[in-house]
């Protein structure tokens, strides 16, 4: 992953007047992080000039990838209209003196113009709805400072993505407002090219106090003591190529052709987890023995695969029935049961369905089928539009086409053995009534009928694996026939 090219993005919205008049220029600064690790800073300044404002931004980034050092610079120029609508956008990255990047967009009225080093493109947006990305989160900034923080209705608006020369859309979730006084702040999650945000942003004075991808790890945090010193040495503070190959890639130390089969599995485990995450060791297929901390887990693991007929499963339609387990029937900001084009598909699908084996059968098939794999994370509406997504995208769209028919399920995640190495993976476990309760489907491989043992639950929900200390070894293993 590149993280110098990650998109981040400005929001401009018509809600308020913000006047520069008499304004003092405004200078504030970030650690930046991979994980509990600082990689880096970013500081702006915002400062108020005739008929308008300039803000600029700079950011340094000290990582390595592999044996390779990188110490990248990326400054940014914006200058606004007096409502601070963006007039022009510069960017220029460098690492260690060299140009590597550079890009210029300028807007007229509708129209925004990219401007790269081999190219130049033109993009027209209703209104004044438009959205620049830039690396990172001097757009933010702005879209905090005229962000109505009263407004609850989650909202969509166009992007515009220079670096990747497209344009996609965005959606935000208004969410709670916490802390106290000086310090009460609103939190934000928003969506935009497959890419999750968090944000929280006070409501004394609209700045922005936290920004995260909570799916790559990284984040900023406001800090009144930022000292540049500590990232100017010869060792990089972070190989991101180390991480992020722990993060999905542990070569196994048995050759199984076609994990598929795998009916049974025992294994050695030790593994580094984000704290925040929930675990889940055990489940209908599963057997954990041994010792699990805050964030760490060592022991032995049992895994039956299991083959599924149906024939217990609950009669559908069922009707209004209890959640067998909190928030297995609800909607969510990225499980968008509720939305009206997945509603209409998944009730189409289920047309003629009597159980809920034969609709969650159904559904698997249609996903498996029609949803193209890729690496580009996104919520279930996106991963239905764009018909692909990675195993979280499969794993959501799933769910919120289940919700939306009354069938409680859950995402299960952890990795599963696919050519020769254990990856980072997630997959849905779905009710199927009192006697035969939860049974796991893979919409991304199409397990159904038979779930192997290849999968290795870890946690519910989305989770990843934290740092390069994982270990995991298969001590036997048994295959269908």
């Amino acid at each position: 992953m590149k993280i110098q090219y990650i998109s981040i993005i400005l929001l401009v919205l018509i809600v308020c007047i913000f006047a520069q008049n008499g304004l003092p220029t405004e200078h504030n600064e970030y650690y930046m992080y991979w994980g509990e690790e600082r990689i880096g800073y970013f500081m702006y300044d915002l400062e108020p000039v005739a008929q308008g404002w300039i803000m600029r931004g700079h950011s340094f980034m000290d990582m390595a990838a592999g044996n390779r050092t990188g110490k990248i610079n990326r400054r940014t120029t914006w200058k606004l209209d007096s409502q601070m609508n963006p007039v022009s956008y510069e960017m220029v990255i460098d690492k260690e003196g060299r140009v590597i990047n550079s890009v210029q967009v300028a807007v007229f009225g509708d129209t925004a113009r990219i401007i790269t080093s081999n190219s130049e493109k033109e993009f027209i947006f209703p209104d004044s709805w438009a959205l620049i990305e830039t690396s990172l989160p001097e757009g933010w900034i702005l879209f905090c400072k005229k962000m109505p923080l009263d407004r609850d209705e989650p909202f969509s608006a166009d992007a515009l993505l220079p670096t990747m020369q497209r344009s996609t859309q965005m959606t935000v979730w208004p969410g709670l407002t916490e802390g106290s006084d000086k310090n009460l702040a609103r939190q934000y999650t928003a969506e935009v090219g497959g890419i999750q945000v968090k944000l929280y942003v006070k409501l004394i004075n609209r700045m922005l106090t936290y920004w995260a991808l909570p799916d790559q790890g990284i984040n900023i945090k406001y800090t009144s003591t930022l000292d540049t010193t500590i990232f100017y040495s010869e060792k990089a503070a972070v190989n991101i190529f180390e991480k992020t190959n722990s993060q999905a890639l542990i070569r196994a130390n048995v050759d199984i052709k076609n994990p598929m089969l795998l009916k049974k599995i025992e294994l050695s485990v030790e593994f580094n987890f984000d704290p925040n995450i929930e675990i889940a060791l055990e489940n209908e297929y599963q057997k954990f023995n041994g010792d699990v901390g805050k964030d760490k887990i060592v022991g032995q693991l049992e895994i039956e695969g299991k083959k599924f007929s149906g024939d217990k499963a609950l009669a559908y339609p069922a009707g209004p029935i209890q959640e067998p387990e909190k928030n297995t029937l609800v909607a969510t900001d990225f499980i968008q049961s509720q939305n009206e084009k997945i509603v209409e598909i998944s009730t189409r699908i289920a047309e003629g369905k009597s159980d809920f084996w034969q609709v969650t059968r159904a559904v698997n098939r249609y996903l498996a089928d029609s949803i193209d794999i890729n690496n580009e994370t996104l919520s279930s509406v996106n991963a239905l539009i764009k018909a692909q997504g990675d195993g979280i995208s499969h794993a959501r769209l799933s769910c919120a086409m289940l919700r939306a028919l009354g069938i409680p399920c859950k995402i299960v995640g952890g990795v599963i053995l696919n050519q020769g190495m254990w990856i980072r993976h997630h997959w849905v476990m779905v009710w199927m009534g009192n006697k035969d309760k939860w049974i796991g489907i893979d919409p991304t491989t199409g397990e159904d009928e038979s779930f192997s043992a290849s999968h290795v639950a870890l946690w519910e929900g989305i989770g990843m694996l934290k740092g390069t200390e994982q270990s995991i070894t298969i001590e036997s293993h048994e295959l269908w026939e």
